[in-house]
């Protein structure tokens, strides 16, 4: 869904990935997204194509997506811990790659809110399963910006 509504999605793109049967259905969307610089997968050659998404998957896909095509920065490490500070599960979001800064973005531009719960606390669920309305929403706040910022 992103690369396409990025406009990057090319038919002919093949991905890199092991487990990425050539020939298969979602094969040219991994590939576009590679060659994009917005997915490096799961590690060992990995993309784990039939893995559920988690959240924090699809924010530092979308924030790496700003990054690479539209030139957005990551925000400077001194302002991550501020950006995640009102987020009770801060500490659940992974230390691998550049998730943490990643996430900081999509929140610095309004792309993420994360959800207030009935205690007045902010979470983000790192780890929860996204759903496809929830990555509907994500992708048309990402557009939403970029119409904005243009």
């Amino acid at each position: 869904m992103l690369v396409k509504a990025l406009g990057i999605y090319d038919p002919e793109a093949e991905s890199k990935f092991d487990d990425v049967e050539v020939g298969s259905w979602y094969a040219a969307a991994i590939g576009s997204a590679e060659d994009k610089g917005i997915t490096d997968g799961k590690g060992d050659n990995k993309f784990e194509p039939n893995s559920p998404v988690v959240r924090e998957e699809m924010m530092t896909l979308t924030a790496r997506a700003m990054k690479e095509l539209k030139e957005y920065a990551y925000p400077a490490e001194d302002k991550i811990p501020g950006l995640l500070e009102k987020f009770a599960d801060k500490d659940d979001i992974s230390d691998i790659a550049d998730f943490k800064a990643a996430i900081a973005l999509t929140i610095e531009k309004g792309i993420v809110e994360g959800s207030k719960q009935p205690d007045d606390s902010w979470m983000l669920f790192p780890k929860a399963e996204i759903k496809r309305g929830e990555v509907a929403k994500i992708i048309y706040q990402l557009l939403a910006v970029e119409a904005v910022e243009e």
